[in-house]
């Protein structure tokens, strides 16, 4: 396998499935395929996603909604790129107190499979098949500031990070890296103010002599509630180049606690295609599906469940 095709899986692959959704639906295989929260509603994750969702985009808002519950995610990113798949499992849980909490713990574990791929020579000589995967492995807390529980005052600020252990494999080489995620949330009147700082440490991923680092980059989302069952939801994400995109989404929820349907849709200016998902909810059970279809890479079908315990 020569050193030019190891540098185009680095240059792919790290920046895409290292991480959870950055907002930026637009890059070759995108972080947000991995729940439908973020591929449905497409804007506003930073401030709008809550409680087990959370693990995958702004830590912070783990503990804005603290129900315990475990989820599994399964994700076939881009038809027409081939084989790929993404697998995710996740576990949240408050951790409270007699008379407070000391916020709110997540735990999951990312697995990616870019399937079957030809390897070439420099000189385009067919090498061997080769496959290349990666792992994230993930730790969250978050905790919620200036409530009261002893009033039942809720918080109305909160901070979360995220600790990551990556690991990337591509045919007989493989390295792992170290990255820290931080984010922030104010709830305000019907009004969520999000902000997330990606690989505030990056990880580092090295395979023979190419180097890989992830960039930092930071998100800002707002999100209103005009009525009691519609969120809509905006954000910008920046990188450390000062690259810049937008997306606006919305989600509407039918329903009760005890069952529920929900829709969301979503639009944004980096890959300019639009994307929808449905759900259902029943008693403690959570079944949602999303898809977005690219012009040139194919449909991106998304499923996840969840269970409140």
């Amino acid at each position: 396998m020569n050193r030019a095709l190891i540098g185009l899986m680095l240059m792919v692959i790290i920046p895409a499935f290292s991480l959870p959704w950055n907002g930026s639906p637009g890059e070759l295989y995108p972080q947000f395929a991995l729940t439908t929260a973020g591929i449905s509603s497409t804007g506003g994750v930073m401030s709008t996603v809550d409680g087990i969702y959370a693990m995958y985009a702004n830590p912070a808002g783990l503990d804005l909604n603290s129900e315990s519950g475990v989820i599994a995610t399964y994700s076939h990113p881009f038809g027409s790129m081939g084989g790929s798949t993404i697998a995710s499992v996740g576990l949240s849980s408050q951790m409270k107190v007699m008379y407070g909490s000391f916020g709110s713990i997540g735990f999951n574990a990312i697995y990616h499979s870019s399937g079957k791929m030809a390897g070439y020579e420099e000189d385009s000589e067919y090498t061997e098949d080769f496959r290349v995967t990666s792992t994230m492995v993930g730790f969250c807390w978050s905790k919620g500031l200036g409530g009261d529980i002893e009033f039942d005052v809720p918080p109305t600020s909160y901070i979360g990070f995220r600790m990551n252990i990556y690991t990337m494999k591509v045919g007989y080489l493989s390295d792992s890296g170290f990255g820290i995620d931080a984010g922030f949330i104010r709830v305000l009147p019907r009004t969520r103010i999000g902000f997330f700082i990606k690989n505030l440490s990056s990880p580092n991923i090295k395979l023979k002599e190419i180097s890989d680092t992830e960039p930092a980059k930071f998100s800002g989302g707002l999100s209103v509630n005009p009525l009691s069952n519609l969120w809509i939801s905006g954000e910008i994400l920046i990188d450390i180049d000062g690259q810049y995109s937008g997306a606006l989404g919305g989600d509407f929820r039918v329903g009760s606690d005890t069952f529920f349907i929900s829709a969301g849709g979503g639009f944004d200016t980096d890959s300019n295609q639009p994307t929808i998902g449905v759900g259902v909810g029943v008693d403690s059970i959570e079944l949602n599906t999303a898809f977005m279809f690219h012009k040139h890479l194919g449909l991106t079908t998304v499923a996840d469940l969840i269970y409140y315990f």
